[in-house]
């Protein structure tokens, strides 16, 4: 169940949930075949990543973290936590993404960023939980499943980089069942989505590097407070090894590494994809989760 805090109380928001709720989303047998033929091992591992912050000259060398600074640390990922991988004529890319609760169990949330240039020209599009580098896509630990509709908030554009813009920077992907039938969250279970309670909090924020900084294609994961960004209303963290592919990455409230539960409040995003350079990675920002992301999180439920 999505969480609004101070805004209504436990008991409405159930309701409204639930009047909200569409049908599950489906994917024909034949589309799961030739997402699972067309997505081997070899594929995967050279999917470029969708880019966080500006795009610098090829060769820039990467800038030394500054003293003090935390550094992420690479973790096996969690069932709830995945990437993302779409083919493209312009080449196959990916971000990250995370399960969290819906009625029909099939929602994953992301960057708009990355989803808005996935709506169209593309195909063989999947989520795949907690990825396995050096698997296809039939192999995954978690499997992998469709995604049937991207969902945006109609205002979001790439540009202008405006904090009215970036503010909104924030999509839902549905998706369809996966080879065994089941939906993502009957088989990961699910994060809970929680709107922001303010701008200083303590997450924990889980995602996929690309292969150029990250060769064993691993999760990185870091545990920091959030500061505000000026000027806009999204939250800033401050940690060593967040490059491009993390994009989409939750921003997790209350983590419990056991049980792999918590609150999301966030995902890396906002101002310039998520950071102010591709090769700055120990900044990252996220949209603040408000209204609009209540909004949006009820129009992807009710979507089909």
């Amino acid at each position: 169940m999505i969480h609004r805090r101070r805004l209504v109380s436990p008991v409405l928001l159930g309701a409204l949930v639930a009047a909200w709720a569409g049908p599950a989303s489906a994917a024909p047998p034949a589309t799961v075949a030739a997402d699972a033929a067309y997505w081997t091992a070899g594929r995967l591992a050279a999917v470029a990543s969708v880019t966080k912050g500006p795009t610098v000259a090829r060769g820039t060398a990467v800038r030394r973290v500054p003293a003090g600074i935390p550094q992420g640390r690479y973790v096996a990922g969690i069932p709830q936590v995945g990437t993302f991988f779409v083919a493209s004529p312009d080449g196959n890319t990916s971000c990250t993404g995370s399960v969290v609760h819906s009625p029909a169990h099939d929602l994953v949330l992301t960057a708009g960023h990355c989803a808005y240039g996935w709506q169209s020209s593309t195909t063989h599009r999947i989520f795949v939980p907690a990825y396995a580098y050096g698997k296809d896509a039939a192999h995954q630990p978690y499997g992998f499943y469709p995604v049937t509709q991207f969902v945006l908030d109609p205002r979001y554009r790439p540009s202008p980089p405006t904090a009215a813009v970036t503010d909104l920077d924030f999509a839902f992907a549905r998706l369809g069942a996966g080879s065994d039938r089941r939906q993502v969250e009957d088989v990961t279970k699910a994060l809970a989505l929680t709107t922001t309670p303010s701008y200083r909090n303590t997450v924990t924020v889980i995602g996929y590097p690309g292969s150029s900084h990250n060769p064993g294609h691993k999760a990185i994961a870091c545990t920091v407070p959030t500061t505000r960004l000026a000027g806009y209303r999204q939250m800033r963290m401050v940690c060593g090894g967040f490059f491009d592919g993390v994009s989409g990455s939750p921003w997790i409230a209350g983590y419990d590494p056991l049980r792999h539960t918590g609150q999301v409040i966030g995902e890396v995003g906002g101002r310039g994809g998520g950071g102010d350079d591709q090769d700055h990675d120990w900044i990252s920002y996220s949209p603040m989760f408000g209204s609009e992301l209540l909004s949006l999180y009820h129009q992807a439920v009710s979507a089909g």
